[in-house]
């Protein structure tokens, strides 16, 4: 709950989920969030968004196998798309199943790079979001929350070769990555969006309003294949299927 003391003195009425408030409630939630941070609570001081994070159930969102796209090519993984890091391959609205405030998430694909850096997936923008991709030849994830901004670094991927990259948003609000089957934990706390992200989703670059510490000119460059979103974190068994899919 939150209340405005000034017209509301006597807290009869939440403005939480007030759209006027939203500015307000996501610069509280970054603040927050520093404050996590600092004295490296594990949960047991400040259990802001957990409990919403803990009851999300796994869910696939979208699975994409580009075997519909215009131009597609055979790969070792399916159907693949060329991207040119120019262009967002897939666009869809924050609405519905796409709302990703205060859940864990797990999101990756099989990639060929021919670049270091660029943008794979992303969702929201300057003031809330998250984005996954390479970052100087490393896997990415970043999440902004009330503008303030969250990179986690993983492990490097080389270019001209396929890789499996997975980055995983826990249920403990902190950063995992698997390539190629193999998990690193970095135990780095990005939390969960505060709220709902008024840009869109968008495959293959960060379009208009931009998450992470990069340009416009940010997508990704190479060839991407089965690229999967869920909602919570899948079974290992399917994580390894995935990494071992020919």
């Amino acid at each position: 709950e939150m209340f405005d003391l000034q017209t509301d003195p006597h807290e009869l009425n939440s403005v939480y989920d007030n759209p006027k408030y939203r500015e307000v409630r996501e610069k509280m939630a970054a603040e927050l969030q520093k404050l996590r941070n600092q004295y490296d609570d594990d949960g047991s001081v400040i259990n802001f968004g957990s409990v919403e994070a803990k009851n999300v159930k796994t869910q696939l969102v979208r699975r994409l196998r580009f075997g519909e796209f215009d131009n597609n090519q055979p790969s070792p993984h399916g159907a693949a798309i060329t991207l040119d890091g120019k262009t967002a391959v897939f666009t869809t609205a924050t609405a519905g199943k796409w709302n990703p405030e205060y859940k864990p998430f797990t999101i990756g694909a099989w990639i060929r790079p021919s670049n270091a850096t660029g943008v794979i997936a992303a969702h929201g923008g300057e003031s809330i979001g998250y984005s996954f991709g390479l970052q100087d030849g490393k896997v990415a994830l970043s999440v902004r929350n009330g503008g303030v901004l969250t990179t986690v670094v993983g492990p490097t991927i080389e270019n001209n070769t396929w890789s499996n990259v997975v980055a995983i948003l826990n249920r403990q609000g902190t950063v995992d990555f698997i390539v190629n089957g193999v998990t690193t934990k970095t135990k780095t706390k990005a939390g969960f969006l505060h709220g709902p992200p008024a840009d869109g989703f968008n495959v293959g670059q960060d379009d208009g309003s931009i998450v992470g510490d990069y340009d416009d000119a940010n997508g990704f460059q190479g060839q991407l294949a089965d690229f999967r979103l869920w909602w919570g974190i899948p079974e290992k068994e399917v994580l390894q299927e995935w990494a071992t899919t020919k």
